[in-house]
């Protein structure tokens, strides 16, 4: 499948976005603030590299998300946390036997992030204490 067409146009999606709500008064950044820290990768490893925390949002199935950790648990440094956008499914689940087990937690937004600006971390039983105060500290925002 050739993804392209679909990464050329998240920048102009992505302005579009914000600048609705900048103009709602939702957004406190300038939005050309926000959409300067933006890049487009092509490749995964590209995406992570040098990251301190990854947020994936992949649908909710484990033959998707589990291939993905085991993924990032090779591309990314041991000090990188890995969260989840999962609603439903855990980390122990999604995470299992992959290697990223105790850097992987589930942060979920509250929905719409804009006007509620909270996020749950859940660890699995295997997430380190001092992945959970990596995520803590690095006030997550969505």
């Amino acid at each position: 499948m050739n993804r392209q067409p679909r990464r050329a146009a998240i920048p102009g999606e992505t302005t579009a976005r914000l600048s609705t709500l900048k103009a709602h008064g939702l957004l406190e950044v300038p939005v050309a603030e926000i959409t300067a820290r933006l890049r487009v990768a092509a490749e995964v490893a590209e995406a992570v590299d040098g990251a301190a925390l990854m947020q994936e949002c992949v649908p909710e199935r484990e033959d998707l998300k589990r291939p993905l950790f085991s993924e990032l648990a090779e591309l990314t440094g041991r000090h990188c946390v890995l969260a989840s956008s999962s609603s439903f499914m855990t980390t122990s689940t999604s995470a299992a036997g992959t290697g990223a087990e105790s850097r992987a937690l589930v942060a979920h937004p509250g929905n719409p992030p804009f006007a509620i600006p909270v996020i749950e971390l859940v660890p699995n039983p295997q997430t380190t204490p001092e992945t959970v105060q990596r995520a803590v500290e690095s006030r997550i925002v969505v």
